[in-house]
Parts: structure tokens; sequence; C-alpha cells
């Protein structure tokens, strides 16, 4: 995967905080499956004010998301009776299931006995 949209150089002017208001932002970014499964993007931020801020520390702030390539995530469930008569028969449920979220295509089961 690879990130295909960015708002490069994204600047918003928040204009005047008080002391202890918040404010919150939103920033999408749209990651386009490419050849390669995981990609790992981080994200930073920061803020200034012309108003001195004794805790430079805190004015960036990074984030980091690992995208993956969407799969199938196919799972196989065998149940069966605990005990069986000598001379019965035993009846066997396979449950196969597709969580998602693609399609899976040409799944084979094999139960070799």
């Amino acid at each position: 995967m690879r990130v295909v949209s960015v708002p490069s150089g994204c600047t918003v002017t928040v204009g005047t905080l008080a002391a202890g208001e918040r404010t919150h932002l939103s920033i999408n970014i749209r990651v386009k499956h490419g050849h390669v499964s995981i990609t790992v993007i981080g994200n930073c931020a920061a803020v200034y004010s012309t108003t001195p801020s004794p805790n430079v520390a805190a004015n960036q702030s990074c984030a980091t998301t690992v995208a993956r390539s969407p799969s199938t995530d196919v799972s196989v469930v065998k149940e069966g009776p605990a005990t069986a008569p000598a001379g019965g028969t035993i009846e066997y449920s396979i449950t196969v299931t597709n969580h998602g979220p693609l399609t899976a295509t040409d799944v084979v089961v094999r139960d070799p006995e």
C-alpha cells in the first residue's frame, strides 16, 4: 500500500484558545492498495503560538498507523460427538467461515480422515 492523498503543508489557524480550552481537528489520509501488504504511516502535528510556551516538548505529537491490505480471514471448525458406539456411524460437522473483508475464492477443505 502507499499513501496517495495527504494534505501537503496543511496549516490551520485556530485563533485564540483560553486557558484549558481545546479544539479538535481531523485530517483524512486515503491509503491505496499497492504491492506491499503492510505499510507503516507516521504522521506528526506541531502547534505554535506567539505567546511563549514553557513546555516545548508538548508542542509536537506524532501518531503511527499500520495500514494493511484487506484480505480474507478463513477458518475451519470440525465438531463431532465425544463418544460413539462400536459399529455405529459418527457424523462430523465442518463449518468454514470467511471473516472477510474480501471474498475468499477457490476455498478447499481437506479432511484426510
